[in-house]
């Protein structure tokens, strides 16, 4: 709320068999209003937590109906305005000093590049042409909203 629509929080899912796009967009409306929550299939999910050094461990063929377990590693980023890397929380970061850490990045991104402009990862999503769901009824969309 202290930043407005400058930060848009993303979720990146670690279990492309059970979490499709319908379930993740259940799972973020618990979450925040604004956040964008992205699966695919194994191999882009193995390919983006390769890019962000997260381990995880699901069977590539796992059957979304079938009882198995996922392993994962928890981060959560912090990226820049222009969606470089800025820093990693892990589970022993509490939220004040990720709070302190983001409101002073924040305030030296100001310093040195005069503004932040709106984070709008929804309207990002929204024109690359994956499936989508409607947040109201979670049905698939013809097309992007």
């Amino acid at each position: 709320k202290k930043f407005g629509k400058i930060i848009n929080p993303v979720f990146i899912s670690c279990d492309p068999a059970r979490d499709t796009v319908e379930q993740l967009a259940r799972y973020i409306s618990d979450f925040h209003p604004r956040m964008v929550g992205l699966t695919g299939d194994y191999d882009s999910v193995k390919s983006a937590c390769k890019a962000y050094r997260v381990y995880f461990s699901t069977p590539p063929s796992a059957d979304p109906m079938g009882d198995y377990l996922v392993d994962h590693s928890i981060f959560f980023y912090l990226m820049d305005p222009e969606g470089k890397f800025v820093e990693a929380f892990g589970r022993s970061v509490d939220a004040q000093e990720v709070g302190n850490k983001v409101e002073g990045f924040i305030q030296k991104w100001k310093e040195t590049a005069g503004s932040i402009q709106v984070a709008d990862a929804r309207e990002r999503v929204a024109k690359d042409g994956r499936p989508k769901v409607d947040k109201e009824t979670l049905k698939p969309l013809d097309k992007a909203p």
